[in-house]
């Protein structure tokens, strides 16, 4: 669906696309969802609740920058303590918490595998 819309596609393997049959923000909005309930899915395989919590608070933090971001796009003056902020959001906090969940999420005792 990201495709389409970055392309501007009416169709995709023949069949209208979600952009081209209602919108946008239908488009965005769907992926969107779909991409979150399936990293819900997937983080309900982990017993270890510090997986979840951590991968929570990061999402947040990152549309918190998001957010941010597209509040200064037209801010000639955006301090720097802001942009550090938003980077850190961004970017730094899915990096370090990427690099301490590697190996909680790879203990062989902490995982369970779901038939879904």
């Amino acid at each position: 669906m990201h495709d389409d819309v970055v392309d501007n596609a009416a169709l995709r393997r023949g069949k209208p696309t979600v952009k081209a049959k209602w919108n946008t923000t239908a488009s965005r909005s769907i992926r969107e969802i779909s991409l979150l309930t399936q990293a819900m899915r997937l983080m309900s395989s982990y017993n270890d609740h510090r997986i979840n919590r951590a991968l929570a608070f990061v999402s947040l933090e990152m549309c918190k920058g998001e957010l941010s971001q597209m509040d200064a796009v037209f801010t000639l003056d955006d301090r720097i303590t802001r942009y550090l902020s938003r980077i850190k959001r961004k970017t730094a906090l899915l990096m370090s918490m990427s690099c301490e969940l590697g190996p909680i999420s790879a203990a062989p005792t902490k995982r369970r595998f779901l038939a879904i």
